[in-house]
């Protein structure tokens, strides 16, 4: 949809993290992905899916990358919900959150320690919510595309919530549900030169997002990886990376990285 080959991740909206895109689209040349993290109001993980307005200079940011040729999709949670947004007791976001069996809320915690609650995907107010948080961005803010984060990579959780308006329990009903919201999203907001990606490569939506993020993989002495994601798919699907970025580059496991990806025929 892009065109991108290669994709570099901001994680925060300030003349230093502008002028390595710059320096980033000077070196790869135009088409270039930009994943753009921290972009929001608050910090990552917190207060989701409370995003706007974004913070100060990343709509003007959004602008010059694109007059340099790269193209910009801005990271959102389509799954978490923090209870302690002002919108999750306006819109009741403790109707849209899955519930358990004996009635309680799933809840994850992740590197902010903010408590998230795992939000029903079948539910109508989540879905407008989602809906948007899509809009806002390719039309006010003009992005490219946005990454849709969990999306592709948690697993289906089993819901007792009565007012969803599915049986309750596990089931088919979830990435059903996820695939009627992204397909009405693609049909409504996106058009063929926006993209639309997500986390990892659960193969139930491979036909619905542009691009999925494959960066969970196990690394460990005792897994041995093989290629088998894109030796069944790499006609049907688009993916990019291999693991996630160290912080140390300097003992060449960047290069390693890089190497990988481009033999498993995923973008960079």
């Amino acid at each position: 949809t892009l065109g991108a080959a290669v994709w570099v991740r901001p994680q925060d909206v300030n003349e230093e993290q502008m002028e390595g895109v710059r320096k980033a689209i000077a070196a790869f040349g135009k088409d270039l992905g930009i994943h753009w993290y921290y972009w929001h109001e608050h910090p990552h993980d917190v207060l989701y899916p409370d995003y706007f307005p974004a913070q100060d200079g990343f709509k003007d940011y959004v602008a010059e990358a694109q007059s340099l040729g790269a193209h910009v999709t801005p990271y959102t949670n389509g799954r978490l919900w923090d209870p302690a947004t002002k919108e999750y007791k306006k819109l009741s976001g403790a109707k849209a959150s899955c519930r358990r069996l004996d009635g309680k809320l799933y809840t994850e915690v992740y590197s902010s320690r903010a408590v998230n609650t795992v939000t029903c995907p079948a539910s109508p107010i989540w879905q407008k919510i989602q809906m948007n948080i899509s809009k806002t961005l390719l039309e006010e803010y003009k992005t490219d595309g946005v990454y849709i984060d969990q999306v592709g990579a948690a697993a289906s959780m089993p819901c007792y919530a009565t007012n969803h308006g599915h049986a309750p329990g596990a089931g088919c009903w979830w990435p059903e549900a996820y695939r009627d919201l992204l397909t009405r999203m693609r049909a409504e907001l996106y058009s063929p030169n926006q993209a639309m990606t997500t986390e990892e490569n659960a193969e139930c939506y491979i036909d619905l997002f542009d691009m999925m993020l494959v960066v969970n993989g196990p690394h460990t002495p005792t897994v041995h990886m093989v290629p088998l994601f894109p030796l069944v798919y790499s006609d049907r699907c688009v993916y990019s990376g291999y693991t996630y970025i160290p912080w140390k580059l300097s003992n060449g496991s960047c290069n390693f990285i890089q190497m990988k990806s481009l033999l498993w025929g995923s973008q960079l």
